[in-house]
């Protein structure tokens, strides 16, 4: 009842991955109920009231069971895929050949759901097909890898075998070259600017008589210079790809800190999607380094706030790993 439902047919697949919403939309009810027979009172003694309680409360779960209805269609005779609210209208339709995988995406350990990804933002947000599990073993999520991914994976069978190779990468955008190797470009020098200006100003406020006469100089005088230096000694970080030696170096703490893992260690990349409130807020880019114990560590390179470039850094990249 709360967990992803699919139909299929000959040429569609109807997936309803919101009924979750149908525990929601029966909490509301019950305190919709609950608050009724302790008003029943009020509420009869004045017909307006009760029709406006009535209307005004009663759309709440009503809303809810309407959106537990949410359809997304597979649809092999129109080569789309088509989002449906309430299982009623279209409101986005995805062209099969825009299609660039369907994917388990991970959150907060080891929740997940299956999301669909665009070509033309391959890694952005996703159009999500399935309701939420809380891991691997959850009998629906098993279910449905077994019984709905096969299908899926027959309908795009075309368009996923057919997608161009991508064109050797000769020029670097995410990368400096010298001697061999590769560093990747980190807004240094705006960083050491903002960093040396918080620091310049905490320094002055502190010394400063009006500052002084402040009963709490806190927030002018020691948050700005510790973010100051937080700032600077960020400045410093770099990340470098040695393809002489084959090795990746990270450097940290403006130089105290330092870590090196070899090129064989790569076990492919990590795409980790931050959210605040539930709202896009990032996404991070990194390479999964092998741990040598059957675990593996994610050595973040880059945070992108636009997820279209992140393909053109996966490329290049990937193209330093395997000189």
């Amino acid at each position: 009842m709360f967990k992803t439902k699919w139909k299929t047919e000959a040429d569609r697949i109807i997936l309803q991955p919101d009924l979750i919403l149908n525990a929601f939309g029966i909490l509301i009810l019950l305190v919709f109920i609950g608050l009724g027979i302790s008003a029943r009172n009020e509420l009869l003694s004045d017909s307006r009231t009760l029709t406006f309680y009535i209307i005004i409360f009663g759309s709440v779960p009503l809303l809810f069971f309407l959106m537990a209805r949410n359809q997304v269609v597979f649809d092999r005779i129109d080569q789309k895929m088509y989002v449906r609210p309430f299982g009623l209208f279209t409101i986005r339709s995805v062209p099969f050949d825009n299609i660039a995988a369907v994917n388990a995406v991970y959150q907060y350990g080891t929740a997940f759901n299956f999301q669909v990804f665009k070509k033309t933002d391959r890694h952005g947000k996703g159009i999500r097909i399935s309701s939420g599990y809380g891991k691997e073993t959850n009998k629906n999520a098993i279910a449905f890898t077994n019984e709905v991914f096969p299908l899926i994976e027959d309908f795009l069978k075309d368009v996923l075998t057919t997608e161009a190779a991508p064109e050797p990468i000769t020029t670097f955008e995410y990368y400096t070259l010298d001697q061999g190797v590769y560093t990747l470009k980190f807004h240094t020098v705006v960083n050491a600017i903002i960093g040396l200006a918080l620091v310049i100003w905490s320094v002055y406020s502190f010394f400063s008589t009006n500052t002084l006469s402040i009963n709490n100089p806190l927030l002018i005088t020691y948050i700005p210079f510790i973010f100051g230096l937080i700032i600077l000694i960020g400045a410093n970080n770099k990340i470098t790809f040695d393809t002489n030696s084959r090795t990746i170096h990270k450097t940290t703490m403006g130089g105290l800190k330092k870590k090196e893992y070899s090129f064989n260690a790569y076990l492919g990349f990590s795409i980790i999607r931050k959210t605040t409130n539930f709202i896009h807020s990032g996404t991070d880019a990194g390479i999964k380094i092998d741990t040598q114990d059957g675990n593996y560590k994610v050595l973040v390179l880059k945070a992108f706030n636009r997820t279209k470039k992140i393909e053109r850094f996966i490329l290049e990249t990937e193209a330093i790993l395997h000189k």
